[in-house]
């Protein structure tokens, strides 16, 4: 019931983060405010999940027919910074006209979550693609990537909220498991239907169908992308920076292992303790 309170003190200092961030030159305190950002940012993004997950316990998604045609493309494309970065073969192919019925802003948190996970489970050097294709009555949307891939006894609950693939291994990837459950709840909510299919190491693909409007282009203006901030793109390109390889640490007589699953207090704890002793970090125990 609070959790719309957090919105706005984190908005706040993040505000303050990326100031200071403009005018700070010396890396030490750059690198410190980049680990901030992006935790404010994982909890920004994981209170508009909360709230999200909320109102859909509340009340019901208004259906209507909307017209996707001048947003779709252009949103799909603002991922391919993320590409680059991750040096990710990127490819959109998206039919035109989009005429669709059910809930713009809804498709919109679909399209995001779906794509943020192609991006963030596929390792350097793979591909994500996207396909709409307009079929006799629907349209069908592919998310396809070449990341870590979801086990076949996991596909059955990958959609339950607080499920997290096994399959992530020591890979130090953030997140609570809602971004699914999410996707899957506004789905339904506009009954339309999703499809999985995953191997383990060679990647997923998620198929989402969707209705066609009832109305025609003429009598469907097209409307403009409503999420003018998304917390995800934000999240996901300070997330990339993550792995970027850590600078040589001093060495010292004594040694620490430091055994943490989360990449930015491996970071963190690395930081204070490598100007005194030789550090080795592992994700876990096995590792």
């Amino acid at each position: 019931n609070i959790s719309h309170e957090f919105r706005t003190p984190l908005t706040i200092v993040n505000g303050v983060i990326d100031e200071l961030l403009n005018t700070q030159t010396e890396q030490r305190y750059t690198q410190s405010l980049e680990v901030a950002k992006r935790n404010n940012l994982r909890l920004i993004h994981m209170v508009d999940q909360l709230l999200e997950v909320s109102r859909l316990n509340a009340e019901s998604i208004i259906i209507g027919d909307f017209n996707a045609s001048d947003w779709l493309a252009p949103l799909c494309q603002s991922y391919q910074t993320i590409a680059n970065d991750k040096k990710i073969d990127y490819q959109v192919s998206i039919c035109e006209p989009i005429l669709i019925h059910g809930n713009q802003q809804a498709f919109e948190k679909v399209l995001y979550n779906l794509l943020s996970n192609a991006f963030k489970y596929t390792r350097e050097g793979g591909s994500v693609n996207v396909v709409l294709e307009e079929l006799d009555s629907n349209y069908q949307l592919i998310i396809a990537d070449t990341g870590i891939g979801i086990s076949k006894h996991e596909q059955a609950n990958v959609f339950n909220r607080f499920q997290r693939s096994e399959s992530l291994g020591d890979a130090a990837i953030p997140g609570v498991g809602i971004g699914l459950a999410l996707v899957k709840d506004l789905v339904t909510a506009m009954q339309w239907n999703i499809e999985l299919s995953s191997v383990v190491n060679k990647g997923s693909q998620f198929k989402v169908t969707m209705p066609k409007a009832n109305k025609s282009i003429d009598e469907l203006p097209t409307s403009n992308n409503s999420i003018s901030d998304s917390s995800q793109i934000a999240l996901l390109t300070e997330e990339v920076k993550v792995h970027e390889k850590a600078a040589p640490v001093r060495k010292s007589k004594f040694m620490v292992l430091i055994v943490e699953d989360n990449f930015d207090m491996q970071r963190h704890l690395e930081t204070i303790i490598s100007p005194h002793h030789q550090c080795l970090v592992a994700s876990n125990g096995t590792q």
